[in-house]
């Protein structure tokens, strides 16, 4: 039974020992009375140490033990001591050969009755293998870190709901940020920025779009980042278990296409500025012939489509001369330098030559890019201008041209001629501060308010010739703009008034004189007329006397007498007319008259009139009128004077036995109108015009006493109203004065 239970020991030893050994787990013991200890095999094997050696002692472990890992070897056995307690951890070793390990140590402490600790038993398991594959898998780790962290592009790894598991330092820079957003959605991220939730969202669509289609999903997304726009292109790669076919995990990679997307807007801006431009735009490969062109080029040359010339060669669109110089001339200089620019002729589908302005690039690959413009309305236009040129020089205007800075951009040879001025002193200056013969002191208003306010305007100016001399000048000065409505230039047209001016002056003097005549001649009539009335009145109280003396003699005498003094009488009352009217006459031309209009019934005020005439003459008129009041503004002193002149002259060119008819019409299209109407002898046609020129009197008119200055005056009073006259007649069939009082007055 021993040797069976002595076997049996022996065999639990050996298999225990085979146990530690392929576990790596040794074991040892020290005894705190003696201080001594006791090692395994396995300890021996960990420490390297030969069998036959004895073990380590703990404060002997320095060359084992870097000072902090012995530190904390001493304060886990301290613990021990305190606590009573089994205490484990894990300690590296540098070996002497410079190997090093790592164990993990479990401290079990043993007491006595009296519990004082008195033994303690350890278990050392080798993990140096384990401890260096996590040092291997870290440095695997930080690599691959840095590697992602290096990728520029933003790389995120997903749980199945959206979650972030990972991220690199490219898609999030700041490392607390990376840290924090582990486990926390877009949405999280995005208010936790302040940023906008729309793109948190556009992100949720695509992930779940990803998840239903179980593919990769690519999309494009945009933002604003310190005003600029940055563009990436994102794609959801998800990533599953082959196994079970669940989702593990979802890989998020997106780059930065800001420039491949602005490229490409340059690009399509190009293409459109390509399409919208109105010069001709085409693109020749090394073959010459046509890869692209675009709208203008193919209209500008009759076409209707870019299938029509592209693939042709330029030579199907230029006149057989023009091919031969662009190919001796033209291609060559072309080859040489790069790029020319010049005049060529084209040729429309129709046969039909226009003039082109081309400029030629040549592209690396042997092609070339062709731009070219339509000029024959402007070749047009310069011939025209080359005409108007010639004409203006030929000219004895004056003409200027200013551009849009007032700088005198061209002048003519009149100019020149008749300033004395050369082009040289006059070309660029700035009109009028800088240009010889003007200056600001003595530029009239309207042409300085013509230049600035870009506007046509119209008068005269003085110049100064290169000798000084004082010349004037009437001109206009007109703006020109273009087809937008931008000013473009001035052209000032001048023409020489200095003898004008001269005979104005000359003019100017003699009319001077003759109203100072005038006035004089009116002082003098006025004087005259007060002289003469005073022996009027005598001669007129004379003939008062004589009737009253012939009244007592009952004689054939007394009969003569009577005669002659109602004739002395009647040529009395005549020259008193006369001086009467050249009075007015000359009130009038001394602008002495008294206007005082006011508001009246002009019906009623024509009655009255002629209530207050001669009976005799009163029983001839005949008066039609509304019956009613009519209103306007009239002075009655001067209306009084009309009326009694029109039926005076009514009166006097018609037979007594005949009416004189005054209607005053109301309602006219034109206004109220006076007529006066008479049966006498008329007006001869070719005199009419001559009426209201003073002392004009109609040649029928002899045998009738009159001064020709009645409707002088007439015509003067009936303008100071802003009324009109007009006056219809012919000869010896009556006259008809109508006066006409606008409706406004």
């Amino acid at each position: 039974m021993e040797q069976f239970i002595s076997r049996v020991k022996s065999s639990l030893a050996e298999r225990l020992e085979l146990a530690q050994s392929f576990g790596k787990i040794g074991e040892w013991e020290f005894d705190f009375l003696s201080g001594s200890a006791i090692w395994s095999k396995e300890v021996y094997n960990f420490y390297e140490v030969d069998l036959d050696l004895p073990p380590v002692l703990f404060h002997e472990s320095d060359e084992y033990y870097r000072p902090e890992e012995k530190t904390r070897l001493f304060s886990l056995i301290e613990r021990l001591r305190l606590t009573r307690t089994a205490q484990q951890d894990v300690f590296q070793v540098h070996l002497p050969n410079g190997k090093v390990k790592w164990h993990r140590s479990l401290l079990i402490p043993e007491v006595d009755v009296n519990g004082q600790l008195v033994h303690m038993h350890g278990l050392l398991q080798d993990i140096t293998d384990e401890m260096m594959a996590r040092t291997r898998l870290k440095e695997e780790q930080v690599f691959f870190q840095s590697v992602l962290d290096s990728i520029p592009a933003d790389i995120a790894v997903y749980s199945e709901d959206q979650r972030y598991l990972y991220i690199n330092e490219t898609a999030v820079a700041d490392a607390e940020a990376r840290k924090w957003i582990v486990n926390k959605n877009d949405f999280d991220y995005f208010t936790m920025r302040g940023l906008p939730l729309d793109r948190a969202y556009k992100r949720q669509a695509q992930f779940r779009s990803m998840l239903e289609g179980k593919e990769k999903k690519f999309f494009e997304e945009h933002s604003v980042k310190n005003g600029k726009d940055i563009y990436k292109l994102r794609q959801f790669a998800p990533i599953w278990d082959k196994q079970t076919g669940k989702l593990r995990y979802v890989i998020g990679y997106g780059v930065d296409i800001t420039d491949w997307k602005l490229s490409e807007q340059r690009l399509v801006s190009s293409g459109i500025a390509m399409e919208a431009s109105t010069d001709g735009i085409a693109i020749l490969g090394a073959d010459e012939t046509y890869q692209y062109l675009n709208n203008a080029h193919i209209s500008m040359f009759g076409y209707d489509a870019e299938e029509d010339l592209k693939g042709k060669t330029w030579r199907a669109i230029y006149p057989n001369p023009e091919v031969e110089r662009i190919e001796k001339i033209l291609l060559p200089l072309l080859m040489q330098e790069g790029y020319w620019q010049g005049e060529t002729v084209g040729k429309k589908k129709d046969g039909t030559l226009f003039h082109q302005e081309i400029t030629l690039s040549a592209l690396p690959n042997g092609g070339m890019i062709c731009i070219c413009r339509d000029i024959s309305k402007r070749r047009e236009r310069d011939e025209e201008m080359q005409k108007l040129a010639l004409v203006s020089n030929r000219s004895n205007n004056i003409i200027l041209i200013l551009d849009n800075q007032r700088r005198v951009d061209w002048v003519n040879d009149s100019f020149l001629r008749l300033t004395g001025r050369t082009k040289e002193e006059v070309l660029g200056t700035r009109f009028p501060s800088e240009t010889p013969g003007w200056s600001n002191d003595n530029l009239p208003p309207w042409l300085q308010f013509g230049m600035h306010q870009h506007q046509h305007m119209k008068g005269e100016l003085a110049y100064y010739t290169a000798t000084g001399e004082e010349i004037w000048l009437q001109g206009e000065i007109n703006p020109v703009y273009d087809d937008n409505g931008e000013f473009r230039y001035s052209a000032c047209i001048l023409n020489d008034i200095t003898l004008i001016k001269a005979a104005e002056k000359n003019a100017l003097t003699a009319l001077h004189k003759e109203r100072a005549l005038s006035e004089l001649k009116s002082r003098f009539v006025s004087l005259a007329s007060h002289e003469f009335r005073t022996p009027l009145a005598g001669i007129l109280s004379s003939t008062d006397i004589i009737r009253e003396y012939a009244d007592t003699i009952e004689d054939e005498a007394a009969v003569r007498i009577l005669n002659h003094t109602d004739r002395i009488a009647e040529e009395v009352l005549r020259m008193t007319e006369i001086m009467n009217n050249v009075l007015l006459l000359g009130k009038m031309d001394a602008g002495k008259i008294p206007f005082r209009p006011g508001s009246g019934d002009i019906h009623e005020f024509i009655q009255t009139h002629l209530r207050r005439v001669s009976t005799a003459f009163r029983e001839r008129v005949r008066f039609n009128g509304p019956g009613r009041p009519v209103h306007t503004r009239f002075d009655p002193n001067l209306l009084d004077h009309i009326l009694s002149n029109l039926l005076s002259n009514a009166a006097k060119y018609s037979p007594a036995e005949l009416d004189i008819i005054v209607d005053l019409l109301p309602d006219e299209a034109d206004g109220i109108q006076i007529v006066v109407r008479d049966k006498g002898i008329g007006i001869p046609a070719k005199e009419l015009p001559f009426l209201y020129e003073s002392f004009f009197r109609g040649s029928n008119t002899n045998d009738f006493h009159g001064t020709g200055l009645g409707l002088p005056l007439v015509k003067q009073f009936v303008d100071l109203h802003g009324w009109f006259i007009r006056i219809q007649s012919e000869e010896n069939n009556g006259t008809d004065v109508t006066i006409i009082i606008p409706t406004e007055s």
